[in-house]
């Protein structure tokens, strides 16, 4: 990747994120342990994110809900 005048890259080691999403997840079904982050979280970041497109088209702020965590 370049920005600018300075080029940058990755050297780590490949990580198949979307493979550790699904062994964590696989993990917490075999355990009955709950997932961190759970589905509200995943609400209150969609809402934060209609948020900021309804402000881009108004104009205006646009208040976000309270989402009890």
């Amino acid at each position: 990747m370049t920005k600018g005048d300075e080029e940058f890259s990755y050297t780590g080691e490949f990580v198949n994120e979307v493979a550790e999403e699904f062994e964590y997840f696989a993990y917490c079904i075999l355990t009955d342990t709950r997932p961190d982050p759970d589905g509200r979280d995943s609400v209150a970041d969609m809402e934060a994110v209609e948020a900021i497109y309804e402000s881009a088209e108004t104009g205006q702020r646009v208040e976000v809900g309270d989402v009890t965590l």
